[in-house]
C-alpha cells in the first residue's frame, strides 16, 4: 500500500505515509516498511519534508533499510526537481562512507551525478579521495560527472590522468562524456586525443563526444581529423561531425 501511494504521486497521501512510519527504537519495528514509506514520501511528499528527511543523523551504518529509504527519498525528490543543500550533504556523506551498504552509496552517486546546479565546491577534496580509493566499479563510473561539478582543478586533473591510464575502458568512456557535457571547449584537446586510443570503445566514444558536443568554430579541426586512418566506427562519427559543423555552402 505504501508503494502504491508513492506511485500515485498525490501529495494527499503524505500525512498517511508519515503517520504509518514506525518508531525505529522498538524491537518490532518493520524496517522494510519504513524504507518503502520514505521512498514513497520522496515520490509524493511536499518540499517541506525534504530538509527534515535529509537531516536525520541517528541511523547507524548497519541500519540498511533506513539508510536506503533515506537515500531513495532524497533521490526521488530530486527526480521531481526538488533539491536542498541538506539532501546533497547527506548524499555526499553516504558516498564517502565505505562502511555503508553498497546500494545506499549507489543511490548517492546517482543523485550527485544527475542533480542539476549542485554546489559541490566544498567537497572537492573528499570526492577526489573517493575517486582515488573507490573499488566498486559501478559507483566509480558516476564519479567523473560528480568531480567536474566541484569545479576544482585538482579533481579535473585526476580525471585527465585516469583518461590516459586507467585500465577500465568504461571509466574512460564516462570521463569523455563528462568532459563533453560539462565544458567541451575546456576539455576539447583531452577529448580529441582519445580518438587514437587503442581501445575501440574509448576511441569511438571520443568521436561521438565530438559529434554531440562539438562546436562549429572547430570544423576545420574535425575535417583534418576525418582524413586520418581510423576504424570505421570512429571514421563515421568524425565524418558526421564534419557534415554537421561545416559552414553551409562551403566548397570543401
Amino acid at each position: 500500500a505504501a508503494y502504491a501511494l508513492g506511485q500515485i504521486a498525490d501529495v494527499r497521501a503524505e500525512s498517511a505515509l508519515i503517520e504509518a512510519f514506525q518508531a525505529v527504537d522498538t524491537i518490532n519495528t518493520n524496517h522494510a516498511l519504513n524504507e518503502t514509506i520514505l521512498e514513497a514520501v520522496g515520490k509524493c511528499g511536499s518540499a517541506s519534508y525534504l530538509p527534515l528527511i535529509s537531516s536525520v543523523s541517528t541511523y547507524e551504518n548497519t541500519d540498511n533499510h533506513l539508510l536506503l529509504g533515506q537515500a531513495k527519498a532524497i533521490y526521488r525528490y530530486m527526480l521531481r526537481g526538488i533539491v536542498v543543500k541538506e539532501g546533497t550533504a547527506k548524499m555526499v556523506e553516504f558516498l564517502a562512507n565505505p562502511e555503508i551498504e553498497r546500494s545506499v552509496r549507489l543511490y548517492a552517486a546517482a543523485y550527485l551525478s544527475r542533480a542539476r546546479d549542485l554546489d559541490l565546491s566544498n567537497s572537492a577534496d573528499l570526492l577526489s579521495l573517493v575517486f582515488e580509493n573507490e573499488t566498486e566499479v559501478e559507483i566509480k563510473l558516476f564519479l567523473p560527472q560528480i568531480l567536474l561539478k566541484t569545479q576544482d582543478a585538482g579533481a579535473a586533473n585526476l580525471l585527465k590522468i585516469a583518461l590516459r591510464s586507467d585500465e577500465d575502458h568504461r571509466l574512460r568512456c564516462n570521463i569523455l562524456k563528462a568532459f563533453g557535457s560539462t565544458n567541451y571547449r575546456l576539455y576539447r584537446n583531452n577529448i580529441q586525443s582519445r580518438i587514437h586510443d587503442r581501445n575501440i570503445h574509448v576511441a569511438t566514444t571520443a568521436a561521438e563526444t565530438i559529434l554531440q558536443f562539438g562546436e562549429a568554430r572547430y570544423w576545420k579541426s574535425y575535417m583534418t581529423l576525418s582524413l586520418g586512418e581510423f576504424p570505421w566506427q570512429v571514421k563515421t562519427a568524425l565524418l558526421h561531425a564534419v557534415s554537421k559543423f561545416i559552414p553551409g555552402g562551403n566548397s570543401m
